[in-house]
């Protein structure tokens, strides 16, 4: 699974063609996704990364790898197209993410919450472990009300997609990702503002 340098920039139309030759069951088609989109992914991870604490232990090429691993693992995805592909990875790196922090959490204490404030540009805050297993308790509890705003908040937040992409992703219009993104945004600052105790 090593990325060649012979990597270039893939068409959408050329992706979601071997994306299908993948779930049809062609093995080749899936080791040719990985180097279409390898550089993409790793440019998000990279800006998930960003977010992250100082000394973050995870690097982009490692939590693009486990992504996709657990891609693999898993059962055959139904690619509708590229944007389907990326939406699915952001919420699979949003998974290693999470796992990550919480095995770190483990490690130093019990694991106390800590009250989190979220600013209005909620795409660029740094969050530190205690902040996202926070945010991921929050968008558990987010989607049990709206599965939607949490694919939303994934895709633009853990995914890095546009509101263009990420309307694509989840067959909906832009206008309804800005809407749904605005609103996920707001819950998410007053969950996450709310005291704990």
């Amino acid at each position: 699974m090593m990325k060649s340098e012979s990597s270039r920039e893939a068409t959408a139309g050329e992706v979601t063609d071997w994306l299908r030759s993948w779930d049809c069951g062609d093995e080749a088609a899936r080791e040719v996704v990985f180097e279409l989109v390898y550089d993409e992914l790793k440019s998000s991870a990279a800006g998930l990364l960003r977010r992250e604490r100082a000394g973050h232990t995870l690097q982009p090429t490692a939590l693009v790898h486990e992504a996709y691993l657990r891609m693999l693992r898993g059962r055959q995805m139904g690619w509708q197209n590229r944007c389907h592909f990326f939406g699915i990875a952001s919420r699979v790196m949003r998974q290693v993410l999470v796992d990550h922090s919480r095995e770190r959490a483990s490690l130093k204490r019990g694991g106390d919450r800590k009250k989190v404030t979220l600013g209005d540009d909620l795409e660029a805050r740094n969050l530190k472990t205690d902040e996202l297993l926070a945010v991921d308790q929050a968008l558990t509890h987010l989607e049990s009300l709206d599965a939607q705003q949490v694919r939303i908040v994934e895709a633009r937040f853990f995914g890095g997609l546009s509101v263009e992409e990420t309307a694509e992703y989840l067959s909906i219009s832009a206008t309804s990702v800005k809407r749904h993104w605005r609103r996920a945004r707001a819950w998410l600052y007053s969950e996450l503002s709310a005291p704990r105790n």
